[in-house]
């Protein structure tokens, strides 16, 4: 714990700043009421005539969650620890187009429906699908700008470094999420979501065993959580620590809340704290490892949770999709 703290203390240091403490919870209690007041990403998503148009306009969404929080850090904060030079515009570039083509397009969705599966066959391809095209859709911009700055000389970790970390606190805080995640898993919200392969009882055995395609989904699953880390930590935080030092966390968590609308509202609005936690031990150990078991453990946890739910309490989704069949 004392390595966190000492993260803590340094972003204390260099990025604290009470006035634009209070601006960004101000701007994200702003943004998380207008979505759950208007539902306005589902609304962009219903609406659009295509996926070019979803991505036009998540593409705005995203500019104004990343680039009005970053403006201000230099608004109230002054100057940043080195000059935006074509790298950095690159890297904003980068920032916001990538969440907003992986919001945008369902590329499985359209190749899956050729194929003439069963329903809940079609569901398990889509959802195993998606994790793995969001994964590619994260992870490959972020490496080929990594790439780009070895390149050109600049020593900048890609967030992958296990030497010097300490692995105990993080798992010390996934036994402390225990108990809220257990207690967040009765909302009638949070079971209408998880488990994410709800339709698991449902699979055809006929090619391969339900276990097995679940094991699958969720091994797909667990891929997208690290390539997550990958970019709105590894990148979003360690690719413009050179410009912005420890100010860099705070405009990336709260993209990283954003990112989160359409999700259960206790989930976005703990996106934020969660983010900016995770920004911070990224930002001052150099390495994505730790939020990646963070990650991991709670996206597994809220399975299981939500597993739990369906074989003792019955999943109100699952409720009605098991008396629509009788």
């Amino acid at each position: 714990m004392k390595h966190i703290y000492k993260y803590i203390k340094q972003w204390h240091q260099e990025a604290w700043n009470l006035k634009y403490i209070i601006f960004i919870l101000c701007f994200v209690f702003f943004g998380i009421f207008i979505e759950y007041s208007i539902s306005l990403t589902t609304q962009i998503v219903d609406f659009s005539e295509s996926s070019f148009m979803r991505f036009a306009l998540f593409t705005l969404l995203f500019s104004f969650a990343y680039l009005i929080p970053l403006s201000a850090d230099r608004w109230f904060n002054g100057n940043w620890k080195k000059k935006p030079d074509i790298l950095f515009y690159m890297f904003i570039f980068i920032a916001v187009l990538t969440p907003s083509l992986d919001s945008a397009f369902s590329i499985t969705k359209e190749f899956i429906m050729q194929f003439n599966h069963l329903p809940a066959s079609r569901i398990w391809f889509k959802k195993t699908g998606d994790n793995l095209i969001q994964s590619i859709i994260l992870f490959i911009p972020a490496l080929i700008f990594f790439l780009l700055l070895k390149s050109k000389n600049e020593k900048q970790s890609i967030g992958f470094k296990i030497k010097d970390i300490n692995f105990k606190p993080y798992f010390y805080f996934l036994l402390f999420m225990v108990p809220p995640v257990i207690s967040v898993s009765f909302l009638n919200d949070f079971r209408l979501s998880y488990p994410r392969l709800r339709l698991f009882f449902f699979l055809p055995s006929d090619q391969f065993s339900p276990i097995f395609q679940l094991v699958l989904f969720q091994a797909a699953y667990g891929l997208a959580f690290v390539s997550t880390e990958f970019f709105y930590r590894g990148f979003l935080i360690l690719a413009a620590y050179k410009y912005l030092g420890m100010r860099s966390v705070i405009p990336a968590a709260v993209l990283y809340c954003f990112v989160h609308f359409q999700k259960p509202l206790l989930e976005t609005i703990s996106s934020f704290p969660g983010g900016f936690l995770l920004g911070i031990i990224t930002a001052g150990s150099g390495s994505i490892i730790g939020g990646i078991i963070v990650h991991l453990g709670i996206a597994w946890s809220m399975e299981i949770a939500g597993f739990f739910q369906i074989f003792y309490r019955g999943d109100l989704l699952l409720e009605n999709l098991i008396r629509s069949r009788r």
